[in-house]
């Protein structure tokens, strides 16, 4: 479990760039804030995330990118 200094910080990024429109941004703070991080660094020991996540990731990067260009 992370700290709660830890956690606030996360939600007031989670905020900003919320504010700011960034989906990609987002989605990545709030998987680094799940338990289904946690467990799936427990069981893979630090290696990249599930496949599915980022494919969510990359559309999300692409639609920030559509909308700020």
């Amino acid at each position: 479990m992370k700290d709660e200094k830890d956690l606030e910080k996360m939600k007031i990024q989670e905020a900003f760039f919320k504010m700011l429109g960034s989906k990609a941004a987002v989605r990545i703070l709030q998987y680094l804030g799940t338990e289904e991080k946690d467990n799936y660094d427990k069981t893979h020991h630090g290696s990249s995330p599930p496949t599915n996540l980022v494919q969510e990731i990359m559309r999300d990067l692409d639609s920030d990118y559509q909308r700020f260009k």
